[in-house]
């Protein structure tokens, strides 16, 4: 009688007197079976990456910060994330394709390329990017549905970029979605996730997975090591990041053309 290794849910052998569980079994150097995870993914995966018609609902309607890990693979226009015309993470514009929040359509502009991976905040009124800051407002950024790899207004429009973690809080400081990169499946067939640590049973499934709803499929990024699993994101690229006076905060001008 052959064993239907699919059916198997746990392994476990005595060792020493202590029953032990079983992570995986191979046989002729072949793995045939690993012990199912119990979480709804396969692997944490470095990012995903829109290609340009993909983008996620994070089923948050009003927030007052963000974090987010991002690079862009082009200059051109983008809104990374937002709600409504006037709150969203975008480019300032074409002639100066840096990153800038819009908040209430005020301008708080950085002096850092879309194309450089950063780590980009506006907590409490403060725009930083890779922990230098440029620029704050009083308003919070909390109107409309929040939306990544596009701001709702674009909607279905959506915009190249790879995102590596995304965190949402609420105006208390409190985290509302703590989103890491993950796959289901693999090969070919992996598919790529947002997975909200912060609720593992909410999500339009109920198991804390928010995935594509655009057309396509997200690129998914290698799988996390163990040595990846310490940091979230890659480090950023060596440049001068002090802010520029002149650019760094004023009063909303023209609008940037990001759609």
């Amino acid at each position: 009688m052959s064993l239907a290794w699919s059916s198997v849910k746990s392994l476990s052998i005595p060792v020493g007197g202590v029953s032990r569980d079983v992570q995986a079994v191979s046989i002729g150097g072949v793995t045939v079976w690993e012990k199912p995870s119990p979480l709804p993914y396969d692997a944490e995966v470095q990012y995903i990456e829109s290609t340009g018609t993909q983008y996620i609902d994070t089923g948050v309607a009003y927030f007052a910060d963000f974090e987010i890990g991002i690079v862009c693979p082009t200059l051109n226009g983008i809104n990374a994330i937002g709600t409504d015309v006037r709150n969203r993470l975008t480019r300032i514009a074409q002639s100066a394709p840096n990153w800038q929040v819009l908040v209430t359509g005020r301008q708080l502009q950085s002096t850092v390329p879309l194309t450089t991976y950063c780590d980009i905040a506006y907590k409490g009124g403060i725009f930083t990017v890779n922990g230098v800051q440029f620029g704050s407002a009083s308003n919070p950024f909390n109107s409309g549905n929040l939306t990544l790899f596009t701001s709702a207004h674009n909607l279905p429009t959506s915009y190249p970029a790879t995102v590596y973690y995304l965190r949402l809080f609420d105006s208390s400081g409190a985290t509302v979605r703590d989103f890491i990169p993950v796959r289901v499946g693999s090969g070919a067939n992996a598919v790529g996730y947002l997975y909200d640590r912060a609720n593992p049973t909410g999500g339009p499934s109920g198991n804390g997975l928010y995935g594509n709803i655009g057309s396509g499929a997200f690129v998914v990024g290698p799988d996390k090591t163990a040595a990846s699993l310490l940091s979230s994101a890659p480090s950023p690229s060596p440049l001068s990041l002090e802010p520029d006076a002149a650019a760094t905060e004023s009063e909303p001008q023209e609008e940037p053309q990001t759609d």
